[in-house]
């Protein structure tokens, strides 16, 4: 599958698994070393690393000390006991993770985040079925996962609407299957599911997509309307909100309103904004810059220099 069928076909219209047939695809991106050295020596910290069990509803009392140092021995207490072990943007702890979201950023123009998620072995489930609100590839790096299909309740949802089970059908189950070392699977926002181990232990990365939609660009536009122009900036009217306001005044005022930000609208400026955060925010690859500083004495005439890789 090209990046180019993916957008065309996939991109925020259906879910993709990809079957690698090769357990060790993605054997270098993370290992249970490093996952025990990071609990070890760096994610020490609440809500950076977690504890989630979709059977108990673990307490933050049960494994977080003053503040938000992480208990680590109740964490393995908590794994030991069927719970999936959280580590939460591991892109800025693990440099293949780092070079894994540079790359899909490059791609796709948007930022990138990653998640990792260490489930035990035994039909062990961390989360309630729910859908994400964000665009997710999930890479499947040790044992196997099952993972159930159901509907989409909101399609496309803003990042605020949150699946509730109390008020949202899941609609039936569409689909099941077995994400083995290797595999990836590419599910849109809004789309239900949940997952389970199989007869081994999981480790799984999730690479979310955090892309600006159409919504934030034409708020951002309106914003920028509204800083020109005072009369979005009034009051609402004296009574606007009793039972007997007069709702034709108040209806004119609003389309005129709305006429002149159609009319003042710009793409450019807020396209511009979001492009400017973007670059702004990401933080260049400056891996072995020391080492190439304390080479340069070595450097003379005959040597070979060339600039840094990926500084587009």
């Amino acid at each position: 599958v090209t990046v180019q069928e993916f957008i065309c076909n996939n991109l925020e219209k259906k879910p993709l698994v990809l079957r690698r047939e090769n357990k060790e695809f993605y054997s270098q991106l993370i290992t249970i070393e490093d996952i025990d050295r990071h609990l070890g020596y760096v994610g020490h910290k609440y809500p950076d690393v977690c504890v989630a069990d979709a059977l108990n509803d673990i307490q933050k009392s049960e494994y977080v000390l003053d503040g938000d140092r992480i208990d680590k021995t109740q964490v393995y207490r908590l794994f030991d006991q069927g719970a999936t072990v959280v580590m939460r943007k591991m892109h800025h702890f693990i440099p293949a993770l780092a070079q894994l979201v540079r790359s899909a950023e490059k791609t796709f123009g948007c930022e990138f985040q990653t998640n990792v998620y260490f489930t035990p072995a035994g039909a062990k489930q961390g989360f309630k079925i729910h859908y994400d609100t964000h665009d997710i590839f999930a890479l499947q790096i040790l044992g196997s996962k099952r993972w159930r299909i159901y509907g989409a309740p909101v399609e496309l949802p803003f990042g605020g609407q949150d699946y509730h089970s109390a008020s949202m059908d899941p609609g039936p189950k569409s689909e099941e299957f077995d994400l083995h070392a290797g595999d990836l699977y590419y599910s849109p926002r809004g789309l239900v599911h949940d997952c389970i181990t199989t007869g081994e232990c999981s480790i799984h990365v999730t690479l979310g997509m955090l892309a600006h939609t159409w919504t934030e660009l034409f708020i951002e536009s309106l914003m920028n309307v509204c800083q020109q122009n005072p009369e979005f900036r009034r009051y609402l009217p004296v009574g606007a909100m009793a039972p007997g306001a007069d709702r034709a005044a108040l209806e004119t005022i609003f389309q005129s309103l709305v006429a002149t930000f159609a009319a003042q609208a710009q793409l450019g400026p807020a396209l511009e904004h979001f492009r400017d955060g973007f670059l702004n925010s990401r933080q260049a690859d400056t891996t072995g810059r020391f080492t190439d500083l304390a080479r340069l004495d070595g450097v003379a005439p005959q040597s070979s220099v060339v600039s840094r890789p990926d500084l587009s």
